[in-house]
């Protein structure tokens, strides 16, 4: 079997660390007094992270900002650009949800009805005729 040699440098073996409880641990990663850290980071390096992040983040906005910028600059606020056949829609540009229920009794979009009850189907029918004869 081979022997270690210790050299003029000295053997410097493994050294358990001291034991502690989870309390002390977690005082220990919250501040740490020996190398000054908090939550395990330096102040340089927490200063380090916060500097990128400020500059990622800013970069980041400035972008959305300037294409949101060009994108509505490109818009035309009163006509649109592609109609009908021009545009990846086509003429189907897809359902219309006619007639609205009425404001007073808006519970959802879904319409319901009893078929026997003439007046829980009143609404609908009139509402679908206005909006038919164009009023």
């Amino acid at each position: 079997m081979v022997e270690k040699q210790v050299t003029s440098i000295g053997f410097q073996g493994y050294e358990k660390p001291p034991t502690k409880t989870k309390w002390e641990a977690f005082k220990i990663f919250i501040y740490n007094p020996e190398k000054g850290s908090v939550l395990g980071r330096t102040g340089s390096s927490w200063a380090k992270i916060l500097l990128f992040y400020l500059i990622f983040y800013s970069v980041l906005a400035s972008m959305f900002g300037i294409m949101l910028w060009i994108f509505y600059h490109t818009l035309d606020p009163k006509v649109p650009r592609w109609t009908l056949d021009q545009s990846l829609v086509g003429n189907v540009p897809g359902l219309g949800f006619r007639p609205w229920p009425n404001d007073t009794d808006f519970k959802s979009t879904l319409i319901w009805y009893r078929g026997k009850e003439k007046h829980s189907y009143k609404y609908w029918t009139e509402a679908l005729e206005k909006f038919l004869d164009g009023e």
